[in-house]
């Protein structure tokens, strides 16, 4: 029964005698005075229609005095005819079957009036107990129904946001273990609002079987002890599937007798946090193993606030302890720092804040222990999600890699230094034996044709026998000498010491196209300055290298040779029209012609180059310093 209802009933009370009966003769004046303080609308029809007794408040809402309202009918003063009609049928439905009635009407007065009433019609009967008349009494509940419906919105938005947020709310009562629970707390758990019953009892068998005795010691002693709790707990849905709640809670209401009565407080489903809290733990523990395997550490600076914060493998690299913190501050990390790289490594990190330099700095470490650590840091600066300053980057401890490289370097000059010398003690070599060879064989041949010589004007009428025998003597010999000629040019041109490197080169040019049949064409200086004799010598046996490599591997027709004699470098291509070479191929371990000029040409301070020609064919360039 609703709070209008019991005022009507009260309200009837105050009308009826003491028989239990209204009479209709009664003096309804005195009915309107006992009805006078109340805001609810009275009134009393006949069986007609016609209103016998209305009260004051019934003819304020109408603005009428009550005597104009007496003996009208609701035609005469309500304007809107639907509520007449309404009225009409709800007083004969109570003449008829002499029972009560409830119903609720809008705007009575017509369209502008927004009020709404509730109205409760009752029987009127005479001494014998036929019905004779109706009793209304009308309510405006306008205000009540704006309050229920904005607390409807509100418990609508509520479960909207609990929904949204994953945050259910439940009260308990301790004495009954009864719970009380919102729509997403049936969610949470994934029951049935309609099947489940939430007993504290039955909402256990959900709770995993692990967390059962730690739920049960947090939640007696809050509930003995009146304080707040939270807690974390798996709970079990009925499909199988487990998620994460935090229960959060604090007794609200006490007992007649102080004892704790009821608990109130929230279930939130936190199981993507921890899937996501799991997924970030792992992607931690990748991470820094990643680090460990590469020696590679990581670190972050908040220059605003001068906090750094690293990872476990940079406190390993500048020599902290793993348990360390693993926030520091700058004077901190300066403190480890070498006194005499300080500088340089201040003035890198002020380059960085300033002008917005990537961080590239090589420093040294002071290690707890006195030993010094050789450290290679980059980094760059950045702005979070905040829009804050901050610096992150890498570090590696390189002192082992730098000790090799140096030890590399080391070993590098040296045997370039070995191979310079192992190259002059062979042209020396070549140049002696090449000196050897020409003295004394040439010596040999030019004694040789001189006997023959005079061989031949000795034998004066001799047969054609033994003259075609002396001139074919005379041809081998002269073969021989030709062919000696060319192991010496070989070994080392003579003429180069004496020609110079650009008539050298149109000699051996020649030679090459009559030997092999290759069309050659060349651009070569006209020498008017002396060239250091060590470069001539290797640009001349790359020439060599590079037109033997040409004879047994491009199958060209033509070969081109240009030299050019700067002031500060020297260059020499040698393009061919053959089927070209795959540059990838020049690191095999079996490409000794290309390997060997570029060690020869490596040892000068020069480079070579191989590109693929256009449309086909090849070109080799060497650069070479003039020095």
């Amino acid at each position: 029964m609703n709070e209008s209802s019991e005022i009507s009933l009260q309200i009837l009370s105050a009308l009826l005698d003491r028989s239990g009966q209204f009479t209709l003769g009664g003096n309804f004046g005195e009915v309107a005075r006992i009805l006078e303080g109340t805001e609810d609308l009275v009134f009393i029809k006949d069986d007609t229609g016609r209103y016998l007794m209305v009260n004051a408040a019934y003819a304020r809402y109408f603005r009428r005095p009550p005597e104009a309202l007496v003996g009208a009918r609701d035609a005469d003063f309500i304007s809107n005819q639907q509520h007449v009609r309404n009225a009409a049928e709800t007083d004969r439905l109570v003449l008829e079957t002499g029972l009560s009635i409830t119903y609720e009407s809008e705007n009575i007065n017509g369209p502008t009036d927004p009020s709404l009433f509730q109205t409760i019609k009752c029987p009127v009967r005479d001494v014998s107990g036929q019905v004779i008349g109706v009793l209304g009494i009308g309510r405006d509940i306008s205000a009540k129904r704006l309050i229920e419906e904005a607390l409807r919105q509100s418990e609508a938005r509520l479960a909207a946001a609990q929904r949204i947020a994953h945050l259910g709310s439940w009260e308990w009562n301790l004495k009954t273990n009864e719970v009380v629970w919102s729509e997403e707390s049936y969610r949470i758990y994934g029951v049935d609002p309609a099947t489940f019953i939430p007993n504290y009892i039955y909402i256990e068998q959900h709770i995993h079987p692990a967390d059962i005795a730690r739920v049960r010691a947090v939640l007696r002693k809050a509930a003995r002890q009146g304080t707040n709790f939270r807690e974390e707990m798996r709970i079990i849905r009925p499909t199988g599937d487990e998620r994460h709640v935090q229960i959060e809670g604090a007794v609200t209401h006490y007992d007649t007798d102080g004892s704790p009565l009821i608990m109130t407080g929230t279930n939130f489903d936190i199981t993507e946090r921890k899937r996501t809290e799991l997924a970030l733990r792992r992607s931690e523990a990748n991470f820094n193993y990643a680090q460990r395997v590469a020696q590679v550490g990581s670190w972050e600076w908040e220059p605003d606030t001068g906090v750094i914060q690293i990872s476990d493998e940079a406190k390993r690299i500048i020599g902290m302890e793993r348990d360390a913190p693993t926030h520091m501050s700058l004077d901190d990390l300066l403190s480890l720092v070498h006194p005499d790289d300080r500088d340089s490594w201040g003035s890198a990190v002020k380059a960085t804040i300033e002008k917005n330099r990537p961080y590239d700095v090589t420093f040294r470490i002071v290690r707890a222990d006195g030993s010094v650590s050789l450290i290679h840091s980059l980094g760059e600066m950045q702005l979070d999600a905040g829009e804050h300053r901050v610096m992150t980057g890498v570090c590696r401890d390189i002192t082992e890699s730098e000790r090799i490289r140096v030890e590399l370097a080391a070993s590098r000059d040296e045997m370039k230094d070995l191979m310079r010398h192992l190259q002059q003690v062979q042209e020396t070599e070549r140049r002696r034996i090449a000196r050897e060879i020409h003295d004394e064989f040439g010596a040999v041949f030019t004694a040789a044709n001189i006997s023959l010589y005079r061989l031949g004007n000795q034998l004066g009428e001799a047969s054609p026998a033994v003259r075609e025998l002396l001139a074919s003597t005379k041809e081998m010999i002269s073969n021989a000498g030709r062919a000696l000629d060319d192991i010496v040019n070989g070994l080392h041109p003579q003429m180069l010491s004496h020609l110079g490197l650009a008539a050298t080169m149109a000699w051996y040019i020649r030679e090459f196209e009559q030997r092999t049949g290759i069309k050659c064409s060349h651009r070569l200086p006209a020498e008017s300055e002396h060239i250091p004799e060590q470069l001539a010598i290797t640009l001349f046996r790359c020439l060599q290298e590079s037109l033997t490599n040409v004879a047994k591997h491009a199958a060209a027709t033509r070969v081109r040779v240009e030299l050019s004699l700067g002031e500060r470098e020297s260059t020499l291509h040698v393009v061919d029209d053959g089927k070209g070479v795959d540059p990838t191929l020049l690191g095999a371990a079996n490409a000794y012609g290309i390997r060997g000029m570029s060690a020869r040409v490596s040892q000068l301070g020069g480079n070579l180059r191989l590109l693929a020609e256009n449309p086909h064919g090849t070109r080799i360039t060497f650069t070479l310093p003039r020095g």
